[in-house]
């Protein structure tokens, strides 16, 4: 890349990095959206880790 194209990536970068310390600021604000960022997908590993079993039983062999 190179000439205005490259600026444009340039600027995507920055766009995109000002965006993320942006969201990183508003989470350390607001401690319950951090919680259920955090715990809502850990609840679900959990439930669905006990609840989908692969071992299969009582399965007709013929």
């Amino acid at each position: 890349m190179s000439g205005p194209s490259r600026f444009r990536w340039h600027g995507f970068w920055r766009r995109t990095q000002a965006m993320l310390i942006k969201e990183f600021i508003q989470l350390k604000r607001d401690r319950v959206s951090f919680v259920m960022i955090v715990m809502v997908p850990l609840i679900q590993l959990l439930l669905f880790g006990y609840a989908i079993n692969t071992t299969p039983r009582n399965m007709p062999i013929t």
